[in-house]
């Protein structure tokens, strides 16, 4: 399990761009690799959810959370 809270969701992708090459292929500039994990927490009870998005290209992070801020609605401005 990679979380105990039956309600949170978590996800890792990888972004294949022409500067790198999708796993499992050795990427030649460790750099160039675009990986992000995400997390979504859920509190039912309250009504509440955050979302954590974290990236080493910090554009690839900003447009996962407005893309999921789009999707859900009525959300709270993100945290930078």
């Amino acid at each position: 399990n990679v979380d105990p809270t039956p309600s949170n969701l978590v996800g890792a992708g990888y972004l294949a761009t022409l500067a790198s090459a999708a796993p499992p292929d050795k990427v030649a500039n460790a750099s160039t690799a675009i990986f992000c994990l995400l997390r979504l927490e859920v509190n039912p009870q309250r009504g509440a959810a955050r979302l954590t998005v974290r990236s080493r290209h910090a554009p690839l992070a900003d447009s996962l959370v407005k893309a999921f801020a789009a999707a859900f609605g009525n959300v709270a401005a993100p945290i930078p």
